[in-house]
């Protein structure tokens, strides 16, 4: 995600763009600041940060929950954006799966799963 959005950043945003980086705990939100810093730079870049499960961050005071929810809460109309979405196979598919049921078209998202794969 880090080098789509400097690419984007690096050509100037005509259009919108919203990071949301879920993480079970807050600690885990490494680049926080580079993100922050693309927010300065661009007032067409956001990023909000989401963690998961917020009982293990006692001082997070940000956005709370799935990733995808926080799309759904945020968003009315979902049927003229590109999506992206990286992580495990269980997030991505059950992402993607809510964002088409709430009028993402299939064709428009795209994703980078990782998943490990014994050799």
């Amino acid at each position: 995600m880090k080098s789509i959005v400097e690419h984007l950043l690096k050509g100037g945003l005509t259009s919108p763009v919203t990071l949301y980086w879920g993480v079970p705990t807050a600690e885990e939100l490494y680049l926080s600041t580079t993100c922050q810093q693309w927010e300065t730079q661009d007032s067409n870049f956001r990023y909000i940060p989401v963690v998961s499960e917020p009982h293990r961050s006692p001082d997070w005071q940000g956005r709370t929950g799935l990733v995808g929810h926080a799309v759904l809460e945020d968003l009315d109309d979902l049927s003229a954006c590109d999506v992206i979405v990286a992580g495990s196979p269980a997030m991505v598919y059950a992402t993607f799966d809510e964002l088409v049921a709430a009028g993402a078209r299939e064709t428009h998202i795209r994703s980078d799963m990782f998943s490990y794969a014994p050799r």
